[in-house]
């Protein structure tokens, strides 16, 4: 039975299951497309930190820091930066002026000093006049190897003196005994024996022998006493002519403090000590630069390219020398290097010279060289953090 009216009507037959429909709609897509996204990152990140370790660092231009030695005023600046110079190359005039003035203790200390160099110039002149007269003074003192030396002549003497007296014995018992000798043929007696003749004569040569040697020891002994004793006069000589330079140093420089207050203008030569690039220019005409402080960088041409890197011990191990190393630049851009060398400490970067300071904790510190491909790019790009990667397996 159906009940009808002007909108809708009743039916009680039961109905079949709603059309489906086959076509694919765009929501579907996006969802599909953002699963799989998420899960190609997740498998890159995995990827990723299974087989590589990834750390930061900065890179570094090897760079000639330019300073003037006398501090004054930057009269004239013959480079820019950016531009290219030889070495040796003018880069800068500084006009340096100073005040000389004499100076009451200054003056009191040179006055010490000389008079100390004057004695010292008499004690040396009185040795050294001892050595030439070879005057009854202890040599010894003056020179304490000779004490060895007289020591060993002594020694050597008196051993002489004692084989003389032996041989001058024996050979008067030598004498006695051929007369005897003689005498005994002459009345058929047979008084001598012949053997032990023979041995004192044996005897008295092997004593000749001694005496020889000892006289020929102490010759050596005498040439050697000789020898320093010259050495010696040689030594206090130059002594001598060194101490009148300083006393003749010392007594002009007496004399400039005596004279009245003066001003004294230098213009001191900037020169640089490398070709290459100046990269940065830290004064300007007519500012003032003191002694030793930067007044230019130059970058030496065809300087290679160096990347420290900071990282725990842990991902160190990973890093080891001559292996390579995938640099990421900010800009994406990706260079290889190898590890130059590995330090178990690491040191702070100086803060003046970086663009993006940051303070350095890690205890490992890890040197890559990268060859200088770019150019100006590593210029360009000094001092800025990168990170670096390195496979583990």
């Amino acid at each position: 039975m159906k009940l009808r009216n002007r909108r809708s009507y009743l039916n009680y037959v039961p109905e079949g299951e709603p059309p489906v429909s086959r076509k694919r709609t765009v929501a579907f897509y996006i969802y599909l497309i953002f699963v799989l996204s998420v899960a190609a990152y997740a498998i890159y990140l995995i990827y990723e930190n299974f087989l590589y370790v990834e750390v930061s660092g900065y890179l570094e231009v090897p760079k000639s820091v330019v300073s003037c030695q006398k501090s004054g005023v930057v009269e004239r600046l013959y480079v820019k930066e950016g531009q290219r110079v030889s070495r040796g190359e003018l880069l800068a005039l500084v006009s340096s002026s100073y005040e000389v003035k004499g100076s009451p203790f200054r003056t009191v200390s040179l006055e010490r000093e000389i008079g100390e160099r004057k004695l010292e110039l008499e004690r040396v002149l009185r040795a050294l006049e001892a050595l030439r007269s070879k005057s009854s003074v202890d040599l010894s003192v003056l020179i304490p190897e000779l004490l060895e030396v007289e020591r060993k002549i002594k020694l050597t003497e008196a051993s002489l003196k004692e084989k003389r007296r032996e041989l001058l014995q024996l050979e008067k018992l030598i004498t006695y005994r051929e007369k005897e000798e003689r005498e005994s043929r002459l009345l058929e007696l047979s008084t001598i024996n012949a053997e032990e003749l023979l041995k004192e004569k044996a005897q008295l040569s092997s004593l000749k022998g001694e005496i020889d040697l000892l006289r020929e020891e102490l010759k050596a002994l005498e040439e050697e006493k000789r020898r320093l004793i010259r050495a010696k006069e040689r030594e206090l000589s130059i002594r001598v002519n060194e101490l009148k330079k300083e006393i003749d140093v010392l007594n002009s420089a007496l004399r400039s403090l005596k004279v009245p207050l003066r001003t004294v203008k230098l213009k001191v030569e900037v020169r640089s000590p490398v070709s290459g690039k100046v990269i940065k220019v830290l004064s300007r005409e007519g500012f003032p630069v003191s002694s030793g402080k930067p007044l230019m960088v130059i970058v030496p041409s065809g300087s290679r390219v160096y990347v420290t890197l900071f990282c725990s011990p842990k991902k160190a191990i990973y890093f080891s020398k001559g292996s390579e190393v995938k640099l990421i630049l900010p800009d994406g851009r990706e260079v290889t290097g190898k590890v130059l060398e590995k330090y178990s400490a690491a040191l702070p970067y100086a803060e003046e010279l970086t663009k993006e300071y940051w303070p350095v904790t890690s205890p490992v510190r890890i040197e890559v060289q990268v060859d200088a491909l770019y150019g100006e790019l590593w210029e360009k790009l000094d001092g800025i953090k990168v990170k670096a990667r390195v496979r583990k397996l």
